[in-house]
């Protein structure tokens, strides 16, 4: 079992409910050192006075904040624990608001709470249903790690999850990255542009979206543990400026469907007007192994989903093209 990140109590009302705060995420973020290439030895990083260039000792060490025009105000220990929140070992609910009202950019780290005993089992469960019958999410404060924090409960598969939140005046106003001007859109644009979201349209499946950089850097680490070289391949062009909105909708439509772009208005569609077989950009038909071997395991796994190739999702880069390859040969037998 997980250890808790905080042990504490929530309370609303009268009512109180022991519970136990646990990480709900874990960052897989792949971390590396900084080495002399020459030694081998590790980079260390030390403070430095920037007028002296000597190396200033911890207890000299003080905190300041900058006015402006390199003029500072010091903040003592003292003063910074006159301000800090009383840690308390309380959640106290302040507001029950719609869950679905809270707009997502205010929600920042996702945490799991348990009840704290057996005890607190039966209060747990019984804000839990409540407000997940109700769609309510409870809003209130605590001090986790010495920060006083705004928190959102809310139910999330039979547990309650605690949101830490952004306060309202660290979110950016969306206002100063709109367009200055609201074109008009037109019909069959917007039309071509529903029809692209339907052809991608599918339930949410979370284990599908795996974080392709990550494996990728983790197979080079391996393959250079093993003592192999490591060939780099230039990157490719930049996709081209997008001129005709329409057509390029209707060809991320066909592409999205595994077949070759749509012909002009008035011309007979494809011979065979097959989908779900792997193909290369612009060409309906199945890519050769050559192609396949060179493209990046998401573009593969992309192709893999349109063939309808089950067990994807597992499959390492090779494998991937093995099972291309394989539904390549089927289908050519199919035929």
């Amino acid at each position: 079992m997980p250890r808790p990140v905080w042990t504490g109590t929530i309370a609303f009302g009268l009512v109180s409910v022991p519970i136990k705060l646990y990480t709900a995420v874990r960052d897989r973020s792949v971390r590396f050192h900084q080495l002399d290439e020459q030694t081998g030895s590790r980079i260390r990083y030390r403070r430095v006075s920037e007028q002296s260039g000597e190396e200033v000792p911890r207890e000299r060490i003080v905190k300041a904040y900058e006015l402006g025009d390199g003029q500072y105000v010091t903040v003592t220990d003292e003063e910074f624990e006159a301000v800090t929140p009383r840690a308390t070992r309380t959640i106290d609910i302040e507001d029950f608001v719609e869950l679905a009202e809270v707009d997502p950019v205010y929600f920042d780290t996702t945490y799991y709470m348990g009840p704290a005993n057996d005890a607190a089992t039966r209060p747990y469960m019984l804000l839990h249903e409540a407000m997940r019958e109700s769609g309510q999410a409870a809003i209130g404060r605590f001090v986790l790690r010495s920060k006083q924090r705004l928190v959102a409960l809310r139910p999330r598969d039979g547990i309650l999850a605690l949101e830490t939140m952004h306060f309202h005046d660290e979110v950016a106003d969306p206002a100063s990255v709109a367009p200055p001007e609201r074109p008009e859109v037109a019909e069959r644009e917007l039309a071509a542009a529903h029809q692209l979201i339907d052809s991608l349209a599918r339930p949410w499946e979370p284990e599908t979206y795996r974080d392709t950089y990550r494996e990728e850097l983790l197979e080079i680490v391996e393959r250079k543990a093993r003592g192999e070289e490591i060939v780099t391949s230039e990157p490719g062009e930049e996709p081209a400026e997008v001129i005709d909105l329409v057509s390029a909708l209707r060809q991320s439509i066909e592409q999205s469907r595994g077949r070759q772009e749509a012909p002009a208005e008035g011309a007979s569609s494809d011979e065979d007007g097959a989908s779900g077989t792997p193909a290369s950009e612009g060409d309906s038909r199945p890519a050769p192994q050559e192609a396949l071997d060179s493209m990046t395991r998401e573009k593969l796994y992309r192709m893999a989903k349109e063939a309808g190739i089950r067990g994807r999702s597992e499959m390492s880069k090779d494998e991937l093209v093995h099972a291309l390859v394989e539904r390549r040969a089927d289908t050519r037998q199919s035929a």
